[in-house]
């Protein structure tokens, strides 16, 4: 099945004079390294969201500030710097943790451990629910090693949930530093 998608990669390739990147560093690779026969017809086009034409979040009404982070339980979404950080938050400030990841592999197990090892109180649940991690939470975090166009942040910034994430790949093309959240 894996050559099938290649052939209809290349029969596409054959009949359309432009490819699409998802965000300015991919263009810029695919550009510098000619990965595309013509670099002038290679055009950027951002992945968009669905908008709800619901409410937008009301963050920090509760007496805790949820953190939440939503990322696959994968190495390099580094969930472990988070965890961190909130350990070192939790006996100064009111504020809980929720991790919205799915993945039952060696490295989920590692953190969950670790979670368990230090008695946190941090909540993992596995939804996609949008609302559960943008009109529930306080803060959405992302501290990813990688990244592309994360959707995840542009979810929560479409319905007013500040942001913090790692500077990294193409997020500093979703988040302007200190104008629509914060970039470490």
């Amino acid at each position: 099945s894996g050559w099938k998608i290649r052939y209809i990669e290349l029969v596409a390739r054959s009949l359309n004079n432009i490819l699409i990147a998802g965000n300015r560093l991919t263009e810029r690779e695919l550009r510098r390294y000619c990965l595309w026969r013509d670099r002038e017809s290679i055009i950027q086009i951002y992945n968009g969201i669905k908008c709800n034409d619901g409410d937008m979040a009301t963050p920090f009404l509760g007496d805790v500030v949820k953190l939440t982070m939503v990322a696959n339980f994968f190495p390099e979404k580094d969930h472990l710097t988070l965890i961190k950080a909130y350990e070192r938050l939790k006996d100064s400030y009111p504020v809980h943790l929720q991790i919205i990841a799915e993945g039952d592999n060696l490295y989920a197990d590692r953190i969950k451990g670790y979670i368990e090892e230090k008695g946190l109180d941090v909540t993992i649940k596995s939804t996609r629910d949008v609302d559960t991690y943008t009109r529930k939470t306080d803060i959405l975090v992302l501290t990813s090693h990688t990244e592309g166009d994360p959707l995840v942040l542009k979810e929560a910034m479409a319905v007013g949930v500040p942001v913090i994430a790692s500077d990294v790949g193409a997020v500093n093309e979703v988040v302007d530093n200190e104008v629509d959240g914060i970039l470490v």
